[in-house]
């Protein structure tokens, strides 16, 4: 299990975003940050900063409820 105090891997994030249904400029858009930036982070060339992660989980449960797994 991932909590919102532990640094998301390249897999969390990218798995986040597919179960939203975003892409990366729509999960992008969501965060405030560029598709450039969720690219890197997607192929672990750059690591999400966990204040970011944790604004992301609350994000993406407003949009879709999220299995526990990610609460």
């Amino acid at each position: 299990m991932l909590t919102p105090t532990e640094k998301p891997s390249a897999k969390h994030i990218q798995q986040l975003r597919h179960h939203l249904g975003m892409t990366q400029q729509e999960f992008a858009d969501l965060l405030h940050s560029k598709w450039r930036t969720v690219q890197d982070w997607e192929s672990g060339k750059s690591n999400m900063h966990l204040g970011l992660w944790e604004l992301a989980l609350i994000k993406a449960e407003r949009v879709k409820s999220l299995p526990e797994v990610w609460a």
